[in-house]
């Protein structure tokens, strides 16, 4: 009993609320405009219903070819996130061994400017 007076309270504030709006001017002009404008759409619907039957099927024709598009365009991105989780670990690996590689090439260059800077000195002091 109490869901009954619920809706129908609010659908009395709705009606209530709707008739308190029209008494702007520029309301009434703006929804007798939608009236007009949506019974006419209706009229010709109802007048010429081949027309929306071939709107309807243009309008089915373009989601379904966009809907396919997303779909292969998900499945696209799906396949490349798969790829670059098979890449990150090579990738990682790749790195690390090329940042070995450039410690072990430093100690190398160090090692050698160190005897040459040395061999340099000797040269230079006479010893």
């Amino acid at each position: 009993m109490g869901k009954n007076k619920f809706f129908t309270g609010m659908l009395v504030g709705a009606v209530a609320g709707g008739l308190v709006t029209l008494f702007d001017r520029s309301t009434r002009e703006s929804v007798s405009t939608s009236i007009k404008s949506g019974s006419q759409k209706v009229w010709d619907s109802v007048s010429n219903p081949q027309e929306l039957l071939a709107q309807s099927k243009e309008l089915y024709s373009k989601s379904s070819a966009a809907l396919h598009q997303m779909k292969d365009d998900l499945q696209y991105i799906n396949e490349t996130v798969e790829e670059v989780k098979k890449l990150t670990p090579r990738i990682k690996r790749m790195v690390s061994e090329t940042k070995d590689t450039f410690e072990h090439s430093a100690e190398k260059y160090k090692e050698v400017l160190v005897e040459d800077h040395v061999e340099n000195n000797n040269e230079y002091t006479g010893s």
